[in-house]
């Protein structure tokens, strides 16, 4: 049976409310604010800052383990069922799959945590799978796995899946619906993309920040609701309601 796409592209703050904290908000702040961006997540920098940088993703590790998928998480893969639900998403945790979204429709775009890539850069390296910060201090400490990086995409560093994320909205048409959640827009602007490669049909962009909403309903006739993910789930699981009648902004 058809079914219409539902492409969610989602950003660091659906899954803050799951105790994550974001890289960075619409003022340009979050993690990247206590942390030089350049030392950390630099691939320009990375050979010289190799201990400061994995340290500093070991510490990720330890703060994700644990954490667990929120209402809008879960939401969106019970909307499985009637939407062929992709789920693009900019965020390295894995909340999408825990709730149940299928693996083969999460998009990583710029990688994820619980993987840790040895032997970097040979024709020797493997992606490892880690479940503990002490499975990846583990291949750190092992002078064979040298260079040791974890599978998420550095500034300067080639992003493989943008070309996926590219085709799918190439591929999407006015009976399909796109939700840009929790984006910033400032690393991969979601709604600009969209809009660059075709999809003419409805953009609902859930984000807290009331300014940016405006500006994305002026540039790309999307439908706002300023709150968080959460709200907006909440919203439409309390009135009942879906997407295609889903009434735009604050109540």
């Amino acid at each position: 049976m058809y079914k219409p796409k539902l492409v969610v592209c989602a950003g660091a703050g659906i899954s803050a409310e799951s105790g994550i904290p974001t890289f960075r908000n619409a003022n340009g702040k979050g993690l990247w604010e206590n942390h030089e961006l350049r030392v950390v997540c630099d691939m320009t920098t990375f050979y010289d800052n190799y201990i400061a940088s994995n340290d500093f993703y070991i510490e990720r590790v330890e703060k994700f383990i644990g954490a667990q998928p929120n209402l809008a998480h879960k939401k969106i893969a019970e909307m499985q069922s009637d939407f062929d639900v992709i789920c693009i998403t900019s965020n390295v945790d894995t909340l999408f799959e825990q709730a149940g979204v299928a693996p083969d429709r999460v998009m990583h775009i710029h990688g994820r945590l619980d993987e840790v890539v040895t032997n970097y850069g040979t024709k020797e390296h493997k992606i490892n799978k880690i479940g503990s910060s002490d499975d990846y201090k583990k291949l750190l400490s092992d002078n064979k796995n040298y260079p040791v990086k974890p599978n998420v995409v550095f500034f300067g560093e080639h992003a493989p899946l943008y070309q996926n994320m590219y085709n799918t909205f190439q591929d999407m048409n006015n009976n399909d619906l796109m939700l840009v959640i929790g984006s910033s827009e400032q690393v991969v602007d979601f709604c600009y993309e969209a809009r660059f490669f075709g999809y003419t049909g409805r953009i609902f962009f859930v984000n807290t920040d009331q300014e940016l909403c405006d500006k994305k309903v002026s540039l790309y006739n999307v439908l706002p609701f300023c709150g968080t993910a959460v709200d907006f789930f909440q919203r439409t699981s309390r009135d009942g309601i879906g997407l295609y009648c889903f009434p735009t902004g604050e109540e």
